[in-house]
């Protein structure tokens, strides 16, 4: 069972103190960088530090595969 999360944030480039914004009365936070649906959103936009994340990832699991991939008990049907 997982919580549901709400935040709200701001990214912005050249907010200043007195640069306010608010919901309800309330600051809301402003950040550099934050994750939406699984990929990093940064203030300068560059998407390499996301797509390397990615392949990273997916490096992550094929290696957690590979004594499946290299099994001999295996059918290929099964491993497909």
């Amino acid at each position: 069972v997982s919580k549901i999360k709400k935040k709200t944030y701001t990214l912005c480039k050249n907010i200043t103190d007195a640069d306010h914004v608010t919901l309800n009365n309330k600051p809301i936070a402003n950040v550099d960088k934050f994750n939406y649906l699984g990929a990093k959103i940064i203030m300068d936009g560059d998407c390499n530090h996301g797509i390397n994340t990615r392949i990273s990832k997916a490096n992550q699991s094929f290696g957690m595969l590979n004594s499946i991939w290299k099994s001999s008990i295996l059918s290929k049907s099964t491993k497909i």
